[in-house]
């Protein structure tokens, strides 16, 4: 419908919040996108997807593990590369994904091959439907899940693309389980893990709060993120990064772990040093 002659990058800003200043942000990583091989790093984790029955996901600080049989019947979308004539794509773009369905459409009786526990530790984004007047319950549901990035994660245990339990990693944690329990018993298609998604855009670093924009964020190379829900079937869709999570197909590694930076202090004495603290 654009034409041949037209290309259409296409920037999310309806469904979460977007300051001036994120969005400014992500007009530079637009600029500054090495297109190339955020599509090199796409091409090789399809090309290993295909060459295996199922992928490994470990989170071993939670001790946690989780299978997702790839070759399923889904929908994958990828947004990668150098746009074409007559061709669209998100921007930042940097995301492949598969969902059971096309991706404009639900439906609860379709399930991702996923099975075992996923740990969510990292961003979490709350998308809303048209509907301006769910901002303010948007907003404070985001302030209960992001208790899962403050280091507490969120631990999901799956059958078949269906969780049936939840629980926290961690005190921090307990207000977005209870929060997400809240929404499984208003509504069950809550429950349908929809998306198997890993970022690839390693140029970004997430922004603060409630941002959509954070989705294609690629950690070190890629990055797992799940998604549940899906507007405007339910009320709200919500992706969370897992960014502890190693993804593993036989012995290629799809996505790595977040290093956790070292502490550091400058002092003027040791910690060998605790006569001079007037500890002996």
């Amino acid at each position: 419908m654009i034409g041949e002659d037209r290309k259409l990058s296409v920037v999310p800003c309806a469904s979460t919040p977007v300051t001036a200043a994120q969005l400014s942000y992500f007009l530079e990583i637009c600029e500054s996108i090495d297109h190339d091989s955020v599509a090199a790093r796409s091409d090789a984790i399809l090309e290993a997807l295909n060459l295996a029955e199922s992928v490994r996901i470990v989170d071993a600080r939670r001790g946690t593990s989780a299978s997702f049989g790839s070759l399923g019947d889904y929908d994958w979308n990828v947004q990668a590369g150098v746009l074409s004539g007559g061709e669209q794509q998100i921007a930042p773009n940097g995301e492949l994904s598969a969902v059971p369905l096309d991706i404009m459409h639900f439906d609860a009786e379709r399930r991702l091959d996923l099975c075992g526990q996923i740990a969510m530790s990292g961003t979490v984004i709350v998308h809303r439907g048209g509907n301006e007047s769910d901002e303010d319950e948007q907003a404070r549901l985001y302030a209960r899940l992001a208790a899962a990035t403050h280091g507490d994660a969120v631990v999901l245990d799956i059958d078949h693309g269906r969780i049936v339990g939840v629980r926290p990693h961690g005190p921090e944690a307990k207000p977005a389980v209870e929060a997400l329990e809240e929404l499984f018993q208003a509504d069950s298609r809550y429950q349908i893990v929809w998306e198997f998604g890993l970022g690839l855009n390693d140029g970004i670093k997430p922004v603060g709060g409630n941002c959509g924009l954070n989705e294609v964020c690629g950690g070190r190379g890629a990055q797992l993120h799940i998604g549940i829900g899906l507007t405007p079937w339910t009320k709200f869709a919500l992706t969370f990064h897992c960014a502890d999570s190693l993804v593993q197909v036989g012995e290629a590694v799809l996505a790595e772990p977040l290093r956790r930076s070292m502490t550091r202090r400058r002092g003027p004495a040791c910690g060998c040093d605790e006569g001079a603290r007037g500890v002996w």
